[in-house]
């Protein structure tokens, strides 16, 4: 009856990771630094399947898991324990070579929501990350989703960098971080929950800086190169300016080499600060662009762009992997000032930026064009309107007594794809062009096009 009770909560939250969590956590909730964001947002997804909100629904379900696991034998706690790393498979070895070499085919178009393939054949892996340009050649670095398929607690497996002249056909260069395999300690062991890759050239050190994001414990890696492929160093293991928890991230250099970091803190604010002198840390007082807003309203997937003495900060609502609308905000400062337009995303019906999360936006090197990079991180969950507006309803239920759902409501959050358990090895990529109306940006779909 245990072994079944234990099958049963598994079943309802698709989270086999939940009973590790019980019996990590010993009883204690929400604000518990043993706790991730995402494993407090799935605690809070039992709790309203079970139709009830709040602690205490939580606290219930967590006292029976922790006596069930009072009982189970230390094999079985040595089983769950297993990360799943030494074992994992790569989505990509999967292909024939013949599938392969159809796919490595040459491609002329941009293709949004469709599967995007190397140059030889196999799936582009650069999630969450930024294009660089540099001597005629477009660099497109992010994180390797290859091994993360669900099984295990495999989350990034190193950063990817790949190399491309026409933005149509990519090379893939290796790794710009290698995931460390034989080191559970190390910042790039592929259960770290590395996010977020950005780079930025510092003229006057004559460095690469890396920043990588880390949502398990909130901070930042910092890493600089002499070269652009590496060997990189880390020089900030574990940082958090001013001392909060930050997340999703931007970098941006101006015309005379001031660095920026745009950056979410503790699921609430967007700040924007000037980096140091050799872009490895913060320096001056942040400039709190949002504040105060609370989940699913909060801002992410934060992202910058520059044009025409316009600066714009394009984000995200806060829904994990599952997509929302996005929001534009305007200021004639990099830092202050900052003015919201509205959504970008015209016509768009899924009411979900396209189904998709920004990453970054670069210029086309010699042209006043710009390109919205974003990640479609869950795409066989297709996010509509109403579906957004039952999950949204769901979410502000919890905090507001006001809200009242239905139980369908309540199971449409229940059944939303979780961070540590989605396949985002099948992720996909929607790049599409920004059209400027006046200073308002226009992102339109296009099922192809070309640059």
């Amino acid at each position: 009856m245990k072994i079944s009770m234990q099958t049963t909560i598994g079943e309802i939250t698709s989270v086999p990771a939940l009973l590790d969590v019980c019996k990590r956590v010993g009883g204690k909730l929400f604000e518990n630094p043993a706790l991730t964001s995402a494993e407090t947002l799935t605690l809070q997804r039992v709790a309203a399947l079970m139709g009830e909100n709040g602690e205490a629904a939580i606290s219930r379900l967590i006292d029976g898991v922790n006596a069930i696991l009072r009982n189970l034998p230390e094999t079985e706690f040595a089983v769950r324990e297993d990360d799943g790393v030494s074992s994992a498979q790569p989505l990509s070895g999967e292909a024939t070579k013949e599938e392969r070499a159809e796919r490595a085919r040459p491609r002329d178009a941009i293709c949004p929501g469709k599967v995007w393939y190397d140059t030889k054949g196999d799936r582009i892996q650069a999630h969450g990350g930024t294009v660089f340009f540099e001597n005629g050649i477009y660099y497109w670095i992010g994180e390797n989703k290859d091994y993360t398929r669900k099984e295990g607690k495999v989350w990034t497996w190193g950063v990817k960098i790949y190399s491309s002249r026409d933005l149509y056909n990519w090379k893939d260069e290796g790794y710009l971080v290698e995931p460390a395999l034989d080191d559970k300690t190390s910042l790039f062991y592929p259960a770290r929950r590395l996010d977020r890759p950005h780079l930025l050239y510092n003229k006057r050190t004559k460095q690469y800086v890396l920043w990588l994001k880390y949502c398990d414990d909130a901070h930042y890696t910092v890493l600089v190169s002499d070269a652009l492929h590496g060997a990189y160093k880390v020089v900030q293991a574990v940082y958090r300016p001013f001392g909060v928890n930050c997340g999703d991230f931007d970098l941006y250099r101006d015309e005379a080499g001031q660095g920026y970091l745009y950056f979410e803190v503790d699921h609430t604010d967007v700040w924007g600060v000037k980096l140091s002198a050799d872009y490895t840390a913060v320096e001056g007082e942040p400039s709190k662009i949002y504040e105060g807003l609370q989940p699913p309203f909060a801002r992410e997937a934060v992202t910058h762009m520059e044009r025409g003495g316009k600066h714009y900060l394009f984000t995200s609502g806060m829904t994990g992997y599952v997509p929302n609308p996005s929001e534009v905000a305007v200021s004639s400062d990099p830092l202050t000032g900052y003015v919201v337009l509205g959504d970008p995303h015209v016509a768009d019906d899924s009411a979900a930026s396209f189904n998709s999360q920004f990453s970054c936006i670069f210029k086309v090197e010699g042209k006043d064009e710009y390109i919205a990079c974003a990640d479609r991180w869950v795409p066989e969950f297709v996010m509509t309107r109403e579906k957004y507006d039952a999950i949204v309803r769901a979410i502000v239920s919890r905090t507001d007594p006001a809200v009242k759902v239905t139980e369908a409501e309540r199971r449409s959050l229940a059944e939303m794809p979780l961070m540590g358990t989605a396949n985002t090895s099948i992720a996909d990529y929607v790049w599409l062009p920004i059209v400027f109306e006046g200073e308002m940006p226009r992102i339109r779909w296009r099922d192809t096009w070309r640059v």
